[in-house]
């Protein structure tokens, strides 16, 4: 339905906001006719999840030692990548750049294509032992299970990075990695 089409128009701008370290996300001005009125609330469970997940982080690393990270290797792919990474962990969003709120709502086209076999090439993270988490943005759940991931140090002392392959995806997806304790 047009209803739940319009909740890409605040969607990039808060996955955006939160995955560039801005204080906030934006909000929507429609809240009380439009998101109220047709029970979009469902739509900022992804934006939550990702905010709860760079708080963790935050808290373990201290939020002044979180790095802004942005990927210009998967430029040619057609995605955005934009997200935050600590020592500890990583906060990613990963965004087809075809998925528009005017390419949905004025143009009227559909989704754009899946976007497959992508590969992400991330820092390196302190040895030890983390979760993986690949999460539908749209639907603010997790795609597939949760993945145990192992960083191990390196034999040379150079800090290793993480090379992940995503999910096949539409739109956008989020990528969280965070240390176990």
């Amino acid at each position: 339905s047009s209803a739940s089409l319009m909740c890409c128009v605040p969607f990039n701008a808060a996955f955006s906001a939160l995955a560039s370290g801005m204080a906030a996300a934006p909000m929507n001005w429609w809240w009380d006719r439009h998101v109220e009125r047709h029970n979009l609330w469902k739509c900022f469970r992804g934006p939550a999840l990702f905010a709860a997940a760079l708080e963790r982080l935050a808290t373990l690393d201290g939020p002044g030692n979180l790095r802004q990270l942005t990927n210009d290797a998967e430029a040619a792919r057609g995605v955005r990548v934009l997200g935050r990474v600590g020592k500890r962990g990583v906060c990613v969003w990963v965004q087809d750049r075809r998925s528009t709120w005017a390419r949905l709502l004025e143009r009227k086209e559909d989704a754009p294509p899946e976007v497959k076999d992508l590969e992400l090439r991330l820092p390196a993270l302190m040895p030890g032992a983390y979760l993986l988490r690949f999460v539908d943005t749209w639907k603010g759940e997790d795609i597939g299970e949760l993945q145990n991931l192992k960083i191990d140090e390196a034999k040379d002392g150079a800090a290793k990075g993480v090379i992940l392959k995503c999910p096949a995806f539409r739109r956008d997806i989020a990528v969280i990695i965070e240390r176990l304790r």
